[in-house]
Formats: C-alpha cells, structure tokens, sequence
C-alpha cells in the first residue's frame, strides 16, 4: 500500500518535492518512513501552518494499492512529486517548483 503526503507551501515556498508517496501498511508506517525520509513534522510558519501533516487517516483516509495523488497517478498532478519503496528504490518526477 502506498501513502501520499502533499506538503504545504508554508512561509511561502517548498522544500522538495510538494508530493511525497510512500510505501506502507499503515497511517504510523507512513509517518514513520516519512521522517526517515528527511520529514519534519511540526515545523509551522506562524501564517501558513505546518509544512507537513501527520498521516493519520482523517485528513487522508485512504492507503492506496498505487502511488496516487486524489486517485490519478502521481505524473498526472501537475506537481514534483517523490516516491519511496520499501526496497530503497525512489522515483522522482513532475513539475519542479521554484
């Protein structure tokens, strides 16, 4: 299963990719390999909230057998996007932003 995170434009940039897929069983797996993955979450711009949200199934609810962005493939989002595999494979893609 897959879960995909989309960050924030909080203080007014990006730091990365905006989405961010990873493979995980679960919404703590999720979370735990995202902050393997360089995530900080917590990290808020007093204006635009946090630049990462916890995976915690209400925000998105849906693990997904796909990397997916709101049910289209990633490539089709029209955003950079990153996915990690649990094997160490990442792919990379989309639009960068600036």
């Amino acid at each position: 299963m897959f879960y995909t995170f989309e960050q924030n434009n909080s203080g007014g940039s990006f730091l990365g990719p905006v989405l961010v897929c990873v493979q995980c069983d679960s919404h703590d797996e999720a979370n735990d390999e995202a902050q393997r993955h360089g995530f900080q979450f917590g990290m808020e711009c007093e204006c635009c909230g946090p630049r990462w949200s916890f995976a915690d199934g209400f925000v998105s609810p849906d693990l997904t057998e796909t990397p997916t962005y709101r049910g289209d493939p990633l490539s089709k989002s029209g955003k950079s996007w990153s996915v990690y595999y649990r094997d160490g494979l990442k792919l990379s893609g989309g639009r960068s932003v600036r």
